[in-house]
């Protein structure tokens, strides 16, 4: 599954790159939206459907040649609900990207156990004024597998 780069996300992005090669996005926070089902398109805003939780990237790697990767974690602590999509925000508030699931995917809170932590691993790439991010499948602990 690859998120959408919106308009605004991407035109951001190119105005903080200035022409300098190899610049790296900086994800600043993520929001998880309800809503699943929908296929993303470059003009959206924000996530769709509520937002469930908004959470910081715990780790930015930049790998070279413009990519970043950056790791999203949602501890057992985190849910119960079911979601949808997941937005990626620029350190301004600007909607960067968006990522939708075909169907609704649970993240269940077990606040007194290790169980259903998941840890997402996003690739961002801005080359000559493209742009695109990769999800790579999430690690889970004890949990059950999203259907990407």
């Amino acid at each position: 599954m690859d998120y959408i780069v919106t308009k605004k996300g991407l035109k951001r992005a190119v105005e903080l790159a200035g022409g300098k090669p190899g610049y790296v996005v900086k994800i600043a926070y993520y929001k998880i939206g309800s809503s699943a089902g929908f296929q993303p398109d470059d003009t959206m805003l924000d996530v769709q459907g509520v937002t469930l939780h908004k959470g910081v990237p715990i780790e930015c790697v930049p790998v070279g040649d413009g990519r970043a990767q950056f790791t999203l974690f949602m501890d057992e602590t985190i849910g119960t609900w079911q979601f949808g999509n997941i937005g990626l925000f620029l350190e301004d508030d600007t909607f960067y990207a968006i990522a939708a699931f075909k169907r609704p995917q649970w993240k269940i809170a077990f606040p007194d156990k290790d169980y259903n932590r998941v840890r997402l691993t996003l690739t961002s790439v801005l080359s000559q004024g493209q742009a695109k991010v990769s999800l790579t499948p999430p690690t889970l602990v004890l949990g059950s597998l999203w259907e990407l």
